[in-house]
């Protein structure tokens, strides 16, 4: 079992709302599971539209389902602000440096004020 996910199910957070629950699961499963884990890169990644792509699936999946992940009017738009921007980019096809450091801290916003 990925050490994440074991740490994540020793404090508690996988199967919460926290994470989305079932999503978080599944989420962290596929991610770990994966033949091409996620590895850290010290540099950073540069633009990448597939990080866009996997938080507009996020996203999209998280308004498609409330009764998994509750979201008050204030999240639920702050979510859907999001994820029509991200749509935007991901029509488009490219992310540009700053859109990519709006991604990144938007993830961060989300993961601590909703997820």
């Amino acid at each position: 079992m990925n050490t994440l996910r074991k740490a994540l199910i020793s404090a508690g957070l996988v199967g919460s709302t926290l994470v989305g629950g079932a999503l978080g699961a599944a989420l962290l499963n596929g991610t770990a599971n994966a033949a091409d884990s996620p590895s850290w890169d010290a540099k950073g990644s540069g633009p990448d539209i597939d990080e866009a792509r996997t938080v507009l699936m996020v996203l999209s999946r998280v308004l498609a389902r409330p009764q998994v992940v509750s979201l008050t009017s204030d999240q639920r738009a702050r979510v859907e602000a999001a994820r029509d921007r991200l749509a935007g980019i991901v029509g488009r096809g490219q992310v540009t440096p700053s859109e990519r450091t709006w991604l990144v801290w938007t993830a961060r916003v989300l993961m601590a004020t909703v997820f």
